[in-house]
């Protein structure tokens, strides 16, 4: 069975097979589904109780969605090169 495998699923059992992958593919699955979860709640929030404009909370959340993972990863990498340094 695994001679005749394609070598795309080799491939996907090879990566399977790599802890460091699968636990990173939990992280960032379990961090997206919070995330998510947390701009459900907070945009019906802030419309309903707070009395904010949809068309406000929605932009921002874009904005911030959009920013937040760039700058992110551009001071995460510049940390870890500090330090490894």
């Amino acid at each position: 069975l695994l001679a005749t495998a394609t070598p795309s699923v080799r491939a996907l059992r090879e990566l399977c097979a790599a802890p460091v992958f699968v636990a990173c593919v939990c992280a960032l699955s379990a961090l997206y589904f919070v995330v998510n979860g947390i701009q459900f709640w907070v945009t019906q929030y802030l419309v309903e109780v707070v009395g904010a404009s949809p068309l406000v909370v929605m932009s921002t959340y874009a904005a911030t969605s959009a920013s937040a993972p760039v700058l992110g990863v551009l001071t995460g990498g510049a940390v870890a090169d500090r330090l490894v340094a």
